[in-house]
């Protein structure tokens, strides 16, 4: 009978214990190369949706206009979008919350200022010069306000 010499089996296991050790190491550093492969890739997602959206405040397009309105307690809203959209509702609710207490009018064009919110800065050209109003401040984002000098 052939016997093994201690010092075989020894090395023998030594052997088998840095192979176990050799492959944990190695399964643990593929994990981690994936997962951060996968956030890489979700973070190239993120700043791509970052650049579509604002980081600003909603409402920030209607910052600094109820300093033009003269104590006016009413003023109108005219918009061509679909208010039943839940953006252009968003929108709506954001200019009354922002220029609160003063009361927006939807689609109603007879009073002293009009908001013109509108799909486009052409359009809302077009209604201000068939309504013949006066432009008054112009925000960043295209929204309009006019004077109705007919009030």
């Amino acid at each position: 009978m052939a016997s093994t010499s201690p010092k075989h089996s020894t090395f023998f296991i030594s052997f088998l214990n840095f192979n176990f050790k050799y492959c944990y190491v190695l399964a643990v550093s593929i994990v981690i190369l994936i997962n951060s492969i996968q956030l890489t890739q979700e973070i190239i997602k993120l700043n791509q949706v970052r650049k579509y959206h604002s980081y600003s405040y909603p409402g920030h397009q209607f910052l600094g206009i109820s300093s033009f309105l003269e104590n006016s307690q009413y003023i109108g809203y005219y918009t061509d979008k679909n208010l039943s959209d839940n953006l252009s509702a968003r929108q709506f609710a954001q200019a009354q919350y922002i220029l609160a207490p003063i009361i927006l009018d939807l689609n109603y064009i007879h009073h002293r200022y009009i908001l013109l919110d509108c799909t486009t800065e052409q359009k809302a050209w077009a209604k201000i010069k068939e309504l013949n109003l006066i432009p008054y401040k112009i925000s960043k984002s295209g929204i309009i306000l006019a004077k109705n000098p007919n009030q």
